[in-house]
């Protein structure tokens, strides 16, 4: 969908006209012309038009991402998606097969990663993954502050979880529980995936049988 489609969705579910959706933040023959592909619409002014109606911005970029998204980054997405469904069902032969097609198709460093971490850990063999790459990971996640904040990062942490000890892995959950507490601004989208690291802490700790009262130890 088109930035002019996806303006045109969104205004039919409001049931607004184009002079309406336009709100005098552009003209409303030149917002006809964005709906129907003919002209272009800068930043500033889509932003102010998608903020004067209380539309959900990260709905609007779901309805553009299909168009928008390059070839390789949708095969990226795909083997993504792929992989964490063989996952989450403990298929070992599935996700081998997806990390092949990572390991040939993906241009990612940490979709590989995190692939290989599956693997290894569905396999009961976290313990044969090379000592370079868990050394790489703690200085990533150590004295990295990026990781807190970039989604793939997350993500890698996320599957990373298995591999530490479990002191080692509660210091990095305080880590993010201190990072989000002193971040005032935090959107909807960063809350979610907070939330899935979390998820994914509680599942560890379940596995290990361990009481959780005795691992965060946020500051307060």
């Amino acid at each position: 969908m088109t930035i002019g489609q996806a303006l045109r969705k969104i205004r039919q579910n409001l049931d607004l006209t184009q002079k309406e959706m336009a709100a005098n933040i552009v003209t409303r023959p030149f917002y006809a012309k964005v709906e129907a592909g003919k002209s272009r619409i800068s930043a500033d002014k889509l932003a102010a038009i998608l903020f004067e109606h209380d539309v959900d911005i990260t709905y609007f970029y779901q309805l553009l991402r299909a168009t928008y998204t390059s070839k390789q980054k949708k095969i990226e997405s795909d083997l993504n998606n792929k992989m964490e469904q063989a996952f989450n069902v403990g298929k070992i032969d599935e996700i081998e097969s997806c990390y092949q097609e990572i390991l040939s198709q993906s241009h990612s460093k940490i979709l590989k990663l995190r692939a290989m971490i599956s693997v290894a850990y569905l396999k009961n063999k976290l313990n044969q993954i090379d000592p370079k790459i868990k050394k790489d990971l703690f200085i990533e996640f150590n004295e990295g502050q990026n990781w807190m904040t970039n989604p793939e990062l997350l993500r890698l942490f996320t599957n990373t979880m298995p591999l530490w000890e479990q002191d080692t892995l509660a210091f990095f959950i305080n880590r993010l529980l201190n990072e989000m507490k002193s971040n005032k601004n935090i959107s909807e989208l960063e809350q979610e995936r907070y939330l899935r690291v979390f998820e994914n802490y509680l599942a560890v700790c379940y596995n290990r049988k361990l009481s959780l009262n005795c691992q965060i130890k946020c500051n307060s």
